[in-house]
């Protein structure tokens, strides 16, 4: 037998026949996969909110018609407020806030105790490009908690801008004030279904091809001749008879089954 004939390739009818021959199983594992996925989503994963708002950097010159240079300059200003938003110190200052309760109607404090870290993990941060406006996003479980350090970071970040130490002639406005969020923003129920049946699927298919393709059973002659073409002649086939009956009385039913001989 030639060399190039000792591995066996298999097409990609064969490959498609093989799937759609155990179609049923595919369509399980996909349903499977999406009540797991769901199940999943619904009892281990805890939904958490977010509060988001929307800030503008206000450049103060003395020129009512400033310069493109001016302009220019102030667009990169955005993202030194968004490195000093981010920063431990800001964080820091608004943790401050929270622990203290001054930000509570009633003046309590939280039954938590926040930290810079601990806010640093729920907050992140976006800017429109060529533009003067940037936005945050606090997410946590609790979706009054997620307004209310969203409202103390705001605080916290004008605090550390009066004065203008940290940036000269600088001036923040808020374009929208952080509300409280009225539905989880994850998980995401439909994306995590999708996911799960498409785990399903693709694990089932690649047992299947796999299985496939290492079964050593001749299904039909027609594979044979294609695989071995002449290093292994067809020298018979062989029918099944299989008896049926109905009310003309019994008869057979052939089924082809392959033999052949090495040379």
């Amino acid at each position: 037998m030639n060399e190039n004939k000792e591995t066996l390739d298999i097409s990609l009818s064969q490959l498609a026949r093989i799937l759609l021959k155990r179609w049923w199983i595919i369509a399980i594992a996909a349903v499977l996969g999406v009540l797991i996925a769901l199940g999943y989503t619904m009892f281990f994963v805890s939904p958490k909110y977010s509060a988001s708002a929307k800030l503008i950097m206000n450049v103060e010159t003395k020129d009512e018609n400033p310069s493109y240079q001016d302009v220019l300059m102030g667009q990169y200003q955005v993202a030194n407020c968004l490195d000093i938003l981010q920063s431990k110190t800001t964080l820091s200052v608004a943790a401050d806030m929270l622990n203290s309760g001054e930000l509570n109607e009633n003046g309590e404090k939280p039954s938590r105790t926040y930290t810079a870290d601990g806010i640093s993990g729920m907050l992140t941060t976006s800017n429109t490009v060529d533009s003067r406006v940037f936005s945050f996003t606090i997410t946590c479980e609790s979706a009054d908690e997620a307004k209310v350090i969203a409202d103390a970071l705001i605080q916290a970040f004008k605090q550390r801008l009066d004065g203008g130490e940290l940036i000269k002639g600088v001036a923040i406005g808020i374009v929208e004030h952080p509300i409280v969020p009225s539905a989880p923003s994850s998980p995401n129920y439909r994306s995590n279904v999708l996911l799960g049946a498409l785990i399903g699927i693709v694990i089932v298919c690649a047992y299947l091809v796999i299985s496939g393709i290492s079964n050593n059973i001749l299904d039909s002659e027609d594979w044979l001749i294609k695989t071995f073409e002449e290093d292994i002649p067809l020298l018979a086939v062989v029918p099944d008879a299989d008896s049926v009956s109905d009310r003309y009385g019994y008869r057979y039913r052939y089924e082809a089954k392959t033999a052949s001989k090495g040379k």
